[in-house]
Formats: structure tokens, C-alpha cells, sequence
């Protein structure tokens, strides 16, 4: 990835000079690997964006902004055909991204974003055929959020007659990820007790839950919190609010309730959480994940753990002739899982606690053999790591943790602590939820025994992250501390 000046290009420029308050654009640059253009100015600035036709072009203007180098142009591929930087009148930027004439974009895919008031990102789907758009190429305007997701109120480019809001839509203030991450959070500023309409459906195109709630506007104060945005895109199309629930990073479309007369009322379940001020916040248990026939003995105990005497047996899944799951430029699941298992064992013994491996490198161990092991330790938890892998589904990815009697609690505390750490540190790793499996090394067990899947090689993102060493860190450091936190839980 680089960030430089390009060649000047047949784009119409017009330099200027400007007071010393307005803002300069200081860099910008297009991402391919993630489809994305950043840039960054000396002063605040509020975008207006706006997806336009002949030949289909996003066109992004920057009020009081100059750019005081000369007009710059990038060829692009993959659908997208150039970005031009210039100056198209004084005081006023203007970045075109215009496409290649076969191919299209939706508007509302498009989320354009601050992580402060000098540093914008453009995050770009991926341009789809022109045929597959039923009546041509979309066009319309294009949200853009604030540092704090609040919608950029600034001057369109374009000038057009101010849309005046239906006295029947319902004002929505507040959206935000529920905390159990099955669904959104909804604050409408309304009295009414009638439940939102709305709809919901797969958006292949944004690999995204798409929902979409009728004569409804966002209110002059609509916010959204700041870890929501990751998860989260929401926009405007007419008379209708839509919200993108983007599946890869762990959010489930799942129960929908709206809180009504201070109870949580169960609608349909199509994926929305919709809730009157103030937002309240009820876990939902997650929907039972045992396989047919399979169930959870609820009479059965998990014995506690000594505070004499606690040893973890990490079992790295595989190796020597058996290299596991094979993904993306023939990544190998043993070549991922070692390392990690490694660093875990490594960040439990600093911790003081005991820890013994069923192998410390790439050599083949059976399934028997790794409980008989477990055994003759005297090991009081098994945890046993691996990679997945599932064919021609690219999109799927994520986070899964398995377990099968015994082991319930343990598999949901170090879950819980996957994820929270992962996140925290910029991931964002897809939730996939914990599992009751019933995997030889789980069932043949007699103490709380899991098997954490850390990601999918057959996924191209998280490919890429399972090779990075970095990544790898933070996987064993969220896996050591979930493992580290059902310890003190138990004791």
C-alpha cells in the first residue's frame, strides 16, 4: 500500500489561494486489499458524497478545502476504473471515483467515516456486474458519519430542493448494537406503542443482513455509539431507515423484541431489536446448539478446581502426517494452531500455572493417545486448539467454541474473552457462538475439555490474519485469558 502524489491528469483544476483557516488535504490513498480510500486534511472538514450516473461515479466534495498540489489521477481495476483528486472551484475539492462502464455499486453499501475530524475513510463494496442491477446502474446520495456516527450535516454539492419529512415517519434518534449481539438496538422519539414494520434480508453484495424499516427518518440528534459503527451501517433511502448488520463481524440477526409498557415484547424473527427511550438491554439466551439427538445432562456437575493444584493440558489438533485443514495459497492448520498453542502455554506458566502439552511440535498424535495423555497428567482442564475450513463458502468465518457435557461453562467463559480481547484490539473476529460437539477428544474426556476453532482458512480475511504472527498474539493472549478468568471463577 502506498500513499503518494500522482501524475497529473486531464481533470480540470483550478488552484487558488485560500485563508489560512481553511483546511489542505495532506494525503490520500486507495487501498486495494481492503477497497478503501483514506485520506487526511490540516483542518476539520464535513464530506458531502453522492453516487451519480454516466459513467457511474462516486463524487465526494470537501467544503473549504484546498489542494495544493496539482490535480492527481489513479487507474484502478477490479471494477473500478480511476480516482481523481482535484480543485473544482475555489475553496471546494473534489474526489471522483468512477467505475468501469459494466459495473455498479449501491449507494447505501458505500460508508464513508471519520476516526476523527482530519482522518476519513471511504469503505468501498465490491463493484457487481451491471447486469445483476434489474434497472440499471444506482445512483443517490451517500451518507456520511462523524467520528461520534453522527450524520455529517453539510451542504450538498449538488443543489436540490429540501425533502420534507412525512408528518407520519417516525424519528429514530439512537441505534446501536445490543450488547448480546443478536440484534440492534433501535431509540425512536415517538409515543407510539404500535410496533415498527419492517424487513429483512440477506444483501449478498454487502455479505450483510439488510434491514429496512418504512416511514421512518433518523431525528436531527440520531447517534450511534462508537463501537457500533464497526458492526453496523445505516442510511437513508426515501421514507425508509436501513440498517447493514455486517455478519462478519459477529453480530446475529436473530430475536426481535420492542420494549413496550416495560416489558419486552417478542415480534417476528426477522433480526431487529426495537426499543422506545431509553434503550433497555435484555440478554437472549442463544439458541440451543447441540446437534439432533445430542442433549446437555443437566444433572451433571463440573467438579471444582483446586487452588492447590491446577494443570491445563493444551492440545495443539493434528500434525506430522495429519496437517489438518488445508485454506487459501495452501495455508496449513498445523503451521497456524502450533504457534498459538505455544504462546498460550507460554502466557498460562507466567501466570503460574501448570501447563503440559500433547505436542510441543509438528508430529502426529491420536485422538486417544492425546486423553490417555491428559489423564496420566492428572490435567484438571483440556483445551484443544484447531483452524476450520469449509468448501466453496468463503463468506463463512469466525469464532467457534466447542464443548460436550462438563464442559459448557468453560467453552462460554473463554468465548466470552476471545472475543472481547480480539475486538478490543482492532479484529473484530466474527461470532460463530459456542457448540455442544461430539468430538472424540471432548466426549472421552472426565474434566471441562473445549476445542476453540480460531478462525477459517478458507476465508480470505481470516487467511490473511492467521498467517500474521501480530494476530496469532492476540488469539493465544484472548484464549490464555478466558482459560486464566474460568480459573478464578472456579476458585
Amino acid at each position: 500500500m502506498r500513499s503518494n502524489w500522482l501524475l497529473p491528469s486531464v481533470f480540470s483544476c483550478v488552484m487558488v489561494s485560500l485563508p489560512a483557516s481553511a483546511s489542505e488535504i495532506l494525503t490520500w490513498q486507495f487501498n486495494p486489499t481492503e477497497n478503501r480510500i483514506d485520506f487526511t486534511t490540516s483542518a476539520a472538514v464535513k464530506p458531502s458524497a453522492q453516487l451519480l450516473g454516466g459513467p457511474a461515479r462516486l463524487v465526494i466534495d470537501l467544503p473549504d478545502t484546498t489542494l495544493n498540489k496539482p490535480t492527481a489521477s489513479q487507474s484502478l481495476s477490479n471494477g473500478l476504473r480511476s480516482l481523481r483528486v482535484g480543485q473544482v472551484e475555489p475553496g471546494r475539492t473534489r474526489m471522483v471515483l468512477e467505475l468501469d462502464p459494466e459495473y455498479a455499486i449501491e449507494p447505501q453499501q458505500i460508508l464513508i467515516q471519520a476516526s476523527n475530524p482530519r482522518q476519513w475513510s471511504v469503505q468501498l463494496p465490491t463493484p457487481q456486474p451491471l447486469k445483476s442491477f434489474r434497472n440499471g446502474a444506482p445512483i443517490g446520495s451517500v451518507s456520511v458519519f462523524n467520528e461520534l456516527g453522527q450524520i455529517v450535516q453539510s451542504t450538498p454539492f449538488t443543489p436540490r430542493p429540501p425533502t420534507v419529512a412525512a408528518a407520519s415517519t417516525i424519528p429514530i434518534d439512537y441505534i446501536a448494537l445490543d450488547p448480546t449481539r443478536t440484534g440492534v438496538l433501535i431509540r425512536a422519539d415517538r409515543q407510539s406503542k404500535t410496533p415498527f414494520r419492517y424487513t429483512t434480508s440477506w444483501d449478498n453484495t454487502a455479505s450483510a443482513y439488510r434491514i429496512v424499516i418504512p416511514n421512518a427518518r433518523l431525528g436531527s440528534n440520531y447517534q450511534i455509539p462508537t463501537e457500533s459503527k464497526r458492526y453496523l451501517t445505516v442510511g437513508t433511502q426515501a421514507d425508509n431507515v436501513y440498517i447493514l448488520v455486517r455478519r462478519a463481524d459477529g453480530v446475529k440477526a436473530e430475536a426481535v423484541r420492542q420494549y413496550v409498557d416495560n416489558r419486552w415484547v417478542y415480534l417476528q424473527p426477522v433480526g431487529v431489536v426495537v426499543a422506545t427511550r431509553p434503550p433497555v438491554s435484555i440478554p437472549v439466551p442463544p439458541p440451543s446448539a447441540n446437534r439432533p439427538g445430542e442433549k446437555e445432562d443437566p444433572t451433571t456437575t463440573i467438579p471444582p478446581i483446586s487452588n492447590k493444584r491446577v494443570l491445563v493440558m493444551i492440545d495443539p489438533g493434528h500434525g506430522g502426517k495429519d496437517p489438518g485443514a488445508i485454506g487459501l495459497g495452501g495455508l496449513k492448520e498445523v503451521d497456524v494452531i502450533l504457534p498459538v498453542s505455544l504462546q498460550v502455554a507460554q502466557i498460562l506458566r507466567k501466570n503460574g500455572i501448570e501447563v503440559k502439552m500433547t505436542r510441543n511440535s509438528d508430529y502426529f498424535v491420536g485422538l486417544d493417545e492425546r486423553i490417555t495423555m491428559s489423564r496420566q497428567a492428572g490435567a484438571t482442564l483440556f483445551v484443544s486448539i484447531h483452524a476450520n475450513s469449509i468448501d466453496n463458502r468463503p463468506d463463512v468465518n469466525g469464532l467457534e467454541l466447542y464443548h460436550y457435557n462438563i464442559g459448557k461453562s468453560f467453552a462460554e467463559t473463554v468465548h466470552r474473552n476471545i472475543l472481547e480481547y480480539v475486538n478490543k484490539n482492532g479484529f473484530f473476529i466474527a461470532d460463530r457462538r459456542v457448540r455442544s460437539a461430539r468430538f472424540l477428544v471432548l466426549r472421552k474426556s472426565s474434566i471441562p475439555a473445549i476445542l476453540v476453532e480460531t478462525g477459517y482458512l478458507t476465508s480470505e480475511t481470516e487467511a490473511a490474519r492467521l498467517r500474521r504472527d501480530d494476530y496469532r498474539k492476540v488469539m493465544a493472549e484472548g484464549i490464555a485469558q478466558g482459560i486464566i478468568q474460568y480459573i478464578k471463577d472456579r476458585n
